[in-house]
C-alpha cells in the first residue's frame, strides 16, 4: 500500500519551492491530479462556502470536514493536506482531530491561531495567546506520526507586527511544526525579514487578494519560502464562471454563447475513467 505521507515528505525535500493548489471538492481534486500536481490542499474557507452554504467564520466542524475528505481521498491518489481551522477546540480536541485525519489517510493539517468561534461577530479575527496555542501544537505533534505534516497559520502579525509573527513561527518550529505561514505580509521587506529571521520553514499564501501574490513569483522563490499555496483560487474562478453562465441564462434563456468555455461532458467522464471502466466491466457480462 502506498504511503502518501512518506511520498509527500520526499516531494517537499526534492523541491526548493513546492506549489500547493487549493481545492474544495472531488472535481477540483481530480483536475489538479490530472494536471500533475504532487499534492492538494483542502481549503476550509472554500469548503464552508461550497458545501455548508456558510461564510468562513467558524461554522466548519470535524464531521463536515471528514465527509468531504472521505470523498476526496477516494477520488485521488496524491497526498492531501487539509485546513482544520483551529482544530476544533483545545489541545484535547486538536489531538483527536489530528489522529482522526491521519487514520483516514490525510497527510497533514493546518491549524490556525485565531479564536473560533469568535466571542462576538466581527470581521477581524482575534489571535489566541501562546500559552493556549503551544499545548495544541504539542498535542498534534505527539498524536501523529513523524511523517504527518503540521502547518501553523498565524495571524498575529496583523495586529502585533511582523516581529511577533516571526517570533511565534520560530517557537512553533521548536515544538515540531513543519511549516508556518504568516498571514498579512504588507511589503517585500516584511517577507524577506521573515525568511531570514525565522527558524521555521515558511510557506506563503499566494491567493490573489494578498500582497505576496503581487510580487514576481521568481522573487518569492528566491526569498527562501518553502511552499507557495493557492487556497481559494479555484473557488473564486468557479464562482465567476457560474455567475457568468447563469447571468447569460437569465438574460437570454440560453447558454450557447459560452459553450466554447465549457469542458465537454465526455472529457469529464474520461477524467473519472468512466469509459475505461465501462469497457473493463462490460466484459464480465456474457
Amino acid at each position: 500500500m502506498t504511503d502518501n505521507k512518506k511520498i509527500l515528505r520526499e516531494k517537499l525535500k526534492e523541491n526548493d519551492f513546492f506549489t500547493l493548489p487549493g481545492i474544495y471538492d472531488c472535481l477540483g481534486a481530480k483536475i489538479a491530479e490530472s494536471l500533475g500536481f504532487d499534492a492538494l490542499y483542502l481549503s476550509g474557507g472554500a469548503l464552508s462556502l461550497a458545501a455548508l452554504g456558510r461564510p468562513d467564520s467558524g461554522y466548519l466542524n470535524l464531521t463536515d470536514l471528514r465527509m468531504v475528505l472521505e470523498r476526496v481521498l477516494s477520488t485521488v491518489d496524491i497526498p492531501v493536506i487539509t485546513d482544520t481551522d483551529n482544530s476544533f477546540g483545545n489541545a484535547m480536541h486538536a489531538a483527536d482531530t489530528a489522529k482522526t485525519l491521519e487514520r483516514m489517510g490525510v497527510c497533514g493539517l493546518q491549524i490556525d491561531d485565531n479564536i473560533l468561534p469568535q466571542p462576538k461577530p466581527e470581521n477581524d479575527k482575534e489571535v489566541i495567546s501562546w500559552d493556549l496555542l503551544a499545548p495544541k501544537l504539542e498535542a498534534i505533534r505527539k498524536s501523529t506520526s513523524d511523517d504527518f505534516v503540521m502547518i501553523l497559520r498565524t495571524i498575529i502579525g496583523k495586529t502585533e507586527g511582523i516581529e511577533k509573527a516571526v517570533e511565534r513561527a520560530s517557537k512553533a518550529a521548536d515544538l515540531g511544526v513543519d511549516y508556518v505561514f504568516i498571514e498579512g505580509f504588507n511589503s517585500v521587506e516584511e517577507m524577506e525579514y521573515a525568511t531570514i529571521e525565522s527558524r521555521a520553514n515558511l510557506m506563503v499564501n499566494l491567493n490573489e487578494n494578498t500582497f505576496a501574490a503581487t510580487v514576481d513569483i521568481e522573487k518569492v522563490r528566491s526569498m527562501g519560502f518553502k511552499i507557495g499555496f493557492f487556497p481559494i483560487s479555484t473557488i473564486h474562478v468557479a464562482a465567476k464562471a457560474m455567475y457568468d453562465v447563469l447571468s447569460l441564462l437569465k438574460e437570454k434563456g440560453t447558454t450557447m454563447e459560452m459553450k466554447s468555455q465549457m469542458i465537454p461532458y465526455s472529457d469529464l467522464m474520461r477524467l473519472y475513467n468512466f469509459y475505461d471502466d465501462v469497457e473493463k466491466y462490460s466484459k464480465l457480462y456474457k
